[in-house]
């Protein structure tokens, strides 16, 4: 994580802690009022006893306010998840427990990438997420720590899911190339296999860190990226809060309702609050951050713009 959002925790936690929570008030109400809400973590948390360096990781405060902003499962398998090893692995799994949280992706023993069936509104989800880009090794002798993308495997693994009742499954993909808003050849071609063979109902793709172009039907959803939730970076700031309804038709089968796609931009002015940039005509926000919710919903609705719902007054 960057040291300007770490410093901008701090500052929250008054100099004496890490406080990421205010960071995400003002969309506390999107997420926690989904059923079930999932987000992707790419750092691993920093074990005890380490530092910021030298490689990637976060303060486990950030799932602190995860938890806080309603999230109640992340997908972890990324090109970045065990940038700390092993001891990071189980610092990140640890806090999720910490928390009631769960993950997919990576996992902290035996079997613990095995596919899971949660009840969701009464409707049996499997919520599955494998990294198709390569980090710091595995461990050796430790295959269980991340599921890497291999069509056997997915397979696989779908199959067992849906054995063991899984009407809609989710597989969440690290398989985009960074900072691309239209998706590679690599990543339609994974996606699509996702959806046309392996029976997948709903592809989320990470690793873009802005929005892509998405692509969405009557039988199934691919959403190839949604952004940064939380940036830095004024090149990725923008991104999507994708919202998919679930519901049964007259035979009792489960199918989904086409994406809501909320826009989403992080100001650092506000010490990098995240905001809906559909709120861009707010009166209690100055000009300057109702200027750049406009400018970020600019950017994004070539990309997302179908699935964008209007704001609710």
């Amino acid at each position: 994580m960057h040291k300007s959002l770490i410093d901008q925790a701090l500052q929250n936690g008054s100099g004496r802690n890490y406080d990421f929570r205010p960071m995400f008030d003002e969309i506390k109400g999107l997420i926690s009022s989904a059923d079930l809400a999932v987000c992707h973590l790419e750092l691993p948390v920093i074990p005890k006893g380490e530092g910021m360096e030298p490689r990637y990781a976060t303060p486990p405060q950030v799932i602190d306010a995860l938890k806080y902003a309603g999230f109640d499962r992340c997908s972890t398998a990324s090109n970045h998840a065990l940038d700390r090893g092993a001891k990071g692995n189980d610092a990140t799994i640890a806090a999720f427990k910490r928390n009631g949280m769960t993950e997919a992706g990576t996992s902290g023993g035996p079997g613990g990438l095995e596919p899971t069936v949660m009840d969701v509104g009464g409707i049996k989800v499997t919520h599955l997420s494998y990294t198709e880009v390569g980090g710091k090794p595995i461990p050796a002798g430790q295959p269980w720590r991340m599921a890497m993308a291999s069509k056997p495997r997915i397979l696989a693994d779908v199959k067992r899911a849906r054995e063991l009742g899984a009407e809609y499954v989710i597989v969440s993909i690290h398989d985009a190339d960074e900072l691309a808003y239209t998706p590679t050849r690599n990543q339609s071609d994974w996606d699509t296999w996702l959806v046309e063979k392996a029976g997948v109902d709903l592809v989320v793709g990470t690793g873009s860190h802005v929005p892509e172009k998405e692509d969405a039907d009557k039988s199934a959803f691919v959403l190839y990226g949604l952004g940064n939730l939380i940036n830095w970076r004024l090149n990725a700031r923008d991104s999507v809060i994708a919202k998919v309804s679930l519901y049964r038709d007259g035979s009792g089968k489960v199918l989904a309702r086409a994406p809501e796609l909320i826009p989403t931009f992080t100001v650092e002015k506000l010490g990098y609050q995240v905001l809906d940039a559909r709120g861009f005509r707010t009166a209690r926000f100055d000009p300057d951050v109702r200027q750049y919710l406009r400018d970020s919903l600019d950017r994004v609705k070539p990309y997302v713009g179908p699935f964008v719902p209007p704001l609710s007054r």
